[in-house]
């Protein structure tokens, strides 16, 4: 099954069931896997994920606590396996950088 990169846009509205376009994100991914492709993580969606998931609501993020986010992302790589550098991998929304975090992705 061919890797696709999941936006971490993507990720933060299925994240966050009162926002607008939460349900859009939901059935995106599951479009993705319907039609064969496998939507995977990088690094960096765990990265960007964190900052904007622990920023405060009124500077335009999802004010979660760092267990939530700690939670949330336990979640996340349930769903979406790590993409390894080894596999073919097309992205959805914007090129993402070779940042590598063990720590982050094992915790």
């Amino acid at each position: 099954m061919p890797f696709i990169l999941s936006d971490t846009n993507i990720l933060l509205r299925g994240a966050e069931p009162t926002h607008s376009m939460h349900r859009q994100a939901l059935d995106a991914q599951a479009e993705l896997r319907r039609l064969g492709e496998q939507p995977c993580l990088v690094m960096q969606n765990l990265v960007e994920f964190r900052t904007v998931a622990t920023r405060p609501r009124n500077v335009n993020g999802l004010g979660m606590s760092q267990i939530e986010v700690n939670n949330e992302i336990a979640r996340l790589k349930t769903l979406y396996p790590l993409f390894n550098g080894k596999d073919s991998c097309r992205s959805t929304g914007r090129r993402e950088s070779k940042t590598t975090m063990p720590a982050l992705w094992k915790q």
